[in-house]
């Protein structure tokens, strides 16, 4: 017969609080980087909870150091995005100039093998030579 484990409520802004916390000491454990996308909610709540009138105490300064880590990080993921986004709109622009350049080529090998142009003639109608 397996184990049942008894089921327990922890308040969503205590465990919050609690796994900001665990970050704020241990800010190298990669364990955290999964936990960034909900890290802005964890902020926002801890943020609220120091400016409560009943709380005498100043907002820690590694929570200050906590935040423009984050902010550094999400930084760098948006440039990150936005060059790989430079890099695809380059290759397409590659891309474009090589099937223009192949369809160009096309064009001339028809031109020439109609045999209503000579090579010569050809070049003086497109003003190359």
């Amino acid at each position: 017969m397996a184990h049942k484990w008894p089921s327990c409520r922890i308040p969503k802004d205590l465990l919050m609080a609690e796994v900001l916390e665990c970050f704020e000491l241990q800010p190298d454990n990669s364990v955290f980087l999964e936990l960034i996308p909900i890290f802005p909610k964890i902020l926002g709540f801890k943020f609220q909870y120091y400016q409560h009138m009943e709380v005498s105490c100043p907002v820690p300064f590694g929570f200050y150091k906590l935040t423009a880590l984050l902010l550094i990080l999400i930084l760098l993921i948006l440039i990150l995005i936005l060059i790989l986004i430079l890099i695809l709109i380059l290759i397409l622009i590659l891309i474009l100039i090589l099937l223009m350049m192949i369809l160009s080529c096309g064009i001339i090998l028809i031109y020439l093998s109609t045999g209503l142009y000579t090579c010569h003639s050809f070049l003086m109608d497109m003003n190359i030579m």
